[in-house]
C-alpha cells in the first residue's frame, strides 16, 4: 500500500492531503499441470496399460499381450481408476489387434468371477461379436498358461455338485457337455463316482425326504420319492430299489 500527496489550495495557504492507493493484486500461483482439452486435467500416466488376475500392473501377466500400444486402456479408462481393465465394448472388434484386446477383457473378466471352461468362454465370445480368429488366439493363449483347464475344472466340479446337489453320474456328464467340456474329460471326471457310491448318495437323499411323505399312501410315497431322485439323474432300477428299501426300514411308522 502507497501514501500519495495531493495538493489543495484554500485561504491563502496550501494544505496537502494524503490518498491510499492500494497495491496491485498479485498473481495466482501456478496449480499443477496445464489443464487439457475444455478445461480438464493432463492425462494421467498411471493408466498408462491394465492387466489381469494376478497382473503386476504390465498388462501382459498372463502372456496374453500388451494393452499399451493399443491405447484402448489410456482413452477408455475412467478417472481414478487406474490398473483396471477397460469396458468389453473398449475395442472395437472389426478391427484384428482390437478384436483380440476386446476378446481378452472378456475372458479375464468371467476368470475373475469364476471359473469357466473354454466352451463358456468361446461361446460368450461369439454372444459379442468377436471374430473366430480373435477368440482362438486368446483361448490358445489361456490355455497354455493353465488358465483355462477344462480337465481340472471337470474334476472339481463334480466333487462340489455331488457334495452340494447329489447329482448322479448322468447328470453330472450331462452338465458337464453343457458347459462345453470334452467327451474324454467328462468321463475321467465321472470315473470317480462309483456305483457304491451312487446308491449311498441316493440313499443319503432319500432319508432327507422321508419326513415330507410321512402319513401318504404307499405309492404316493414311491412315486414322490423316485421322482426326486429322477430329477437328479438317478436310474428308475436304483431309484425304485433304493426307496422301497428305506420306506421298509422306516416300518410301520410310515
Amino acid at each position: 500500500m502507497a501514501l500519495r500527496s495531493a495538493g489543495m489550495a484554500g485561504g491563502g495557504s496550501r494544505a496537502r492531503r494524503l490518498r491510499v492507493v492500494p497495491d496491485p493484486p498479485a498473481a495466482d500461483p501456478p496449480r499443477g499441470d496445464p489443464p487439457g482439452p475444455r478445461g480438464r486435467a493432463g492425462p494421467d500416466p498411471t493408466l498408462d496399460g491394465w492387466g489381469g488376475p494376478g497382473s503386476d500392473g504390465s498388462g501382459d501377466s498372463a502372456g496374453l499381450g500388451d494393452s499399451r500400444g493399443s491405447g484402448i486402456a489410456r482413452s477408455r479408462a475412467a478417472p481414478g481408476r487406474a490398473g483396471r481393465p477397460p469396458p468389453e465394448d473398449a475395442a472395437d472388434p472389426a478391427d484384428p489387434a482390437n478384436a483380440v484386446e476386446a476378446a481378452r477383457a472378456i475372458c479375464l473378466r468371467m476368470l475373475t468371477a469364476r471359473p469357466c471352461t473354454r466352451g463358456e468362454l468361446a461361446a460368450e465370445l461369439r454372444r459379442r461379436g468377436i471374430p473366430v480368429e480373435a477368440a482362438a488366439e486368446v483361448l490358445s493363449r489361456l490355455d497354455a498358461v493353465g488358465l483355462v483347464d477344462d480337465a481340472s475344472f471337470a474334476a472339481s466340479w463334480v466333487e462340489r455338485q455331488r457334495r452340494t446337489r447329489g447329482l448322479s453320474r448322468r447328470a453330472l456328464a450331462t452338465e458337464l457337455r453343457r458347459k462345453g467340456v470334452g467327451d474324454e474329460d467328462v468321463a475321467d471326471a465321472v470315473a470317480v463316482v462309483s456305483d457304491d457310491d451312487e446308491r449311498a448318495r441316493a440313499t443319503e437323499l432319500v432319508a432327507r425326504k422321508l419326513s415330507g411323505v410321512r402319513g401318504l399312501d404307499r405309492d404316493k410315497q414311491v412315486n414322490r420319492l423316485v421322482g426326486m431322485l429322477a430329477r437328479k439323474g438317478y436310474g428308475s432300477g436304483l431309484a425304485y430299489s433304493v426307496v422301497r428299501e428305506a420306506l421298509a426300514d422306516a416300518g410301520s411308522e410310515f
